[in-house]
């Protein structure tokens, strides 16, 4: 048995050799289209919703997995492995955070032996850890930048100045050229060291 397992949504945009060589676990959300759903890379390729989108009528729209989708993917994992890590995509962005946390807590009830672990991908620790790794002691010259979410900005702005040796350390918005595209919530860090 294995000691972990790892679930994701199908948003990861993960290689599938990647998929198969870490044995990773998809929950796919629904395209919805003409009233009909279709489950993401599985009733329907990405090239066919790009297709359908190219023609300007009737876009296609998305829903998320729903807490039994992600309850039922712990129940078959939970037959092969002691816990199982779920990372989603930003609770910020999507609801699908809140519907595999929703399915962690129906799953104490029924697989109660196995550990469930649900975590936001939205990556500030890892961001910190990529950081530290390429900053080194070096002084470093840092901006964060945020998309409508200067309270998060700004504790990431206080930890960054606690744990670096910043000679600069600015605090600015995401531009919208980039954020109608990453959407608001998102936070970044740029740095260069001396």
């Amino acid at each position: 048995m294995k000691k972990v397992a790892i679930v994701t949504d199908s948003t990861c945009c993960i290689p599938q050799e990647l998929i198969e060589r870490y044995d990773i676990h998809l929950v796919p959300l629904l395209i919805i289209y003409e009233g009909k759903g279709y489950r993401d890379k599985i009733d329907i390729t990405p090239a066919e919703v790009y297709k359908i989108m190219r023609r300007r009528k009737n876009l296609p729209t998305t829903s998320a997995p729903s807490p039994e989708d992600f309850l039922n993917a712990y129940r078959e994992l939970s037959q092969q492995t002691e816990s199982i890590l779920c990372i989603t995509v930003t609770g910020l962005q999507s609801g699908i955070f809140n519907m595999a946390s929703s399915a962690r807590e129906m799953a104490k009830d029924v697989i109660p032996g196995t550990v469930i672990k649900v975590i936001d991908s939205r990556a500030v620790e890892r961001m910190l850890e990529i950081m530290a790794d390429r900053v080194g002691n070096s002084t470093a010259h840092v901006m964060v930048q945020h998309a409508d979410e200067l309270r998060e900005a700004e504790k990431l702005k206080a930890i960054i100045n606690s744990r670096f040796n910043c000679a600069e350390l600015y605090l600015t918005e995401f531009t919208p050229g980039m954020g109608v595209h990453a959407g608001p919530g998102v936070l970044g860090v740029s740095f260069y060291t001396d």
